[in-house]
């Protein structure tokens, strides 16, 4: 197994989300959910960050991600998550 990364300011994994934010934005103009048509694990990893960023003020502009987290956010299992 490789060693762990060391994180940096520096690091393009943290410096470089609107390329990765861009990149998404793309992918869900075309997709329902990340990974095409069905939602899966995938959606809520990226949805959980991506809702950070939108609280962050860093989702300015990119509508599809915009779209496709209240499309999660409107899931019953989701709302019912909410509750506890």
């Amino acid at each position: 197994m490789p060693p762990p990364r060391k994180q940096s300011a520096k690091d393009p994994m943290f410096t470089d989300f609107p390329s990765i934010a861009k990149l998404v934005n793309q992918r869900l103009k075309t997709r329902a959910f990340i990974l095409g048509d069905d939602f899966s694990a995938a959606d809520i990893v990226n949805g959980a960050g991506m809702m950070w960023a939108d609280r962050l003020g860093l989702l300015d502009g990119f509508n599809a991600i915009r779209d496709w987290l209240a499309k999660l956010q409107n899931r019953s299992a989701y709302k019912r998550a909410q509750i506890l």
